[in-house]
């Protein structure tokens, strides 16, 4: 009990540190560089019911189109995605698109995809989104500015779910969590995880520590195992943009086959932290303790389910209340109060696939859009 009770207190003063970093997240930025060009690089397959709302938002954004070039690759779309990437063509000046071709021996066609892009791109910077995701208009304009700063090589921002009905709310929070994580992370230094949702990075930079050799074929290592590869070999540093004006919005899971699928794929790439070089030691170390908590946690819930034990509730207690402050405090910054039925669910839920996935995802076949 000693134990586990040095565990949890030790998870609680971990949480406090994130939450102090709070007052080094970056809100706005000043910097404007003329030298600037970004290149939006998106791979897709079979978006034709996301595509349009996709398009017209790159189409709304408030960055001159004169600084900017979008560019789709398509990865062997079935539906009428192309067909609507031709339409907007005429609509929208500063867009292009492709067809990704047959994929190199054991690439992930994702990450085949988004590299024939880069390798088309005219700008110095390179920023992605997904096919079904909606940026807030100040998306390309926020980067911009962010990497107006020279000694900036990546950015990061907010990536809210939108959610329908109970279980779309309670992703939702989990979602805000992670990203609240994420950002108090980078606010220390630390570079934990990120998605393709939104992301950027000097493309001279990917040139220079090889683009994604030694990820290649990975599903899913087109964002965070990038980044942990570009920060920690180029040694430049990383920011996190919390401007709800920066965010790109998607929806949560609609069926729990996409849920579990999407959780799988997180839970792979895991086990790739470790077996990298790149990744920094203090990851390596961070993670398994985080693992650790959780798995107490679903241990803590267990018992309790067939005995009530007074320790194993202050326990659970402990890491409940961690949590809501890690929430709570970036209420008025992100304008987004937190339901305590969701967080409470949430909580109780939480542990139980953090442990559950990755035992799962040794033994189940990864997929992205059916590849």
């Amino acid at each position: 009990m000693i134990f586990i009770l040095f565990i949890y207190i030790s998870y609680f003063i971990f949480i406090l540190w994130l939450v102090q970093g709070m007052k080094n997240i970056v809100t706005k930025q000043n910097y404007y560089n003329e030298d600037i060009f970004i290149s939006i690089v998106i791979a897709i397959k079979n978006e034709s019911n996301n595509l349009e709302d996709l398009l017209n938002s790159l189409n709304n954004q408030t960055l001159s189109k004169n600084k900017f070039e979008i560019i789709f690759i398509d990865n062997q779309s079935t539906d009428q995605s192309l067909e609507i990437l031709k339409k907007y063509k005429d609509k929208i000046e500063n867009l292009n698109y492709y067809k990704s071709g047959v994929p190199l021996l054991n690439w992930d066609k994702k990450i085949f995809s988004l590299s024939n892009g880069i390798e088309l791109a005219k700008g110095n910077v390179i920023l992605h989104t997904d096919g079904d995701c909606i940026p807030s208009e100040n998306w390309v304009k926020s980067f911009y500015e962010s990497f107006g700063n020279p000694k900036t090589g990546v950015v990061i921002s907010r990536t809210p779910l939108k959610g329908i009905g109970f279980w779309g709310k309670i992703l939702e929070l989990e979602n805000l969590y992670q990203d609240i994580f994420g950002a108090t992370g980078i606010s220390h230094n630390l570079f934990f995880t990120c998605n393709g949702r939104s992301l950027g990075y000097r493309k001279r930079y990917f040139d220079e520590v090889g683009g994604y050799d030694k990820i290649f074929n990975i599903i899913g290592g087109d964002d965070d195992l990038l980044i942990h590869k570009i920060i920690n070999e180029v040694h430049c540093e990383i920011k996190y943009l919390i401007d709800p004006k920066s965010s790109v919005y998607s929806s949560t899971p609609k069926t729990f086959k996409s849920f579990f699928n999407q959780r799988i794929r997180y839970a792979s790439k895991i086990f790739h932290l470790y077996k990298m070089h790149f990744v920094s030691k203090e990851i390596k170390i961070i993670m398994p303790f985080l693992f650790m908590v959780n798995l107490l946690s679903f241990y803590s819930l267990m018992s309790l389910s067939y005995q009530a034990n007074l320790f194993l509730i202050i326990f659970i207690l402990i890491k409940m209340i961690a949590d809501y402050i890690l929430l709570y405090f970036f209420q008025d910054i992100l304008n987004k109060k937190v339901n305590l039925t969701y967080f409470s669910v949430l909580s109780l839920l939480h542990p139980f696939y953090i442990v559950i996935f990755p035992l799962i995802s040794p033994f189940k076949k990864i997929t992205w859009k059916n590849n």
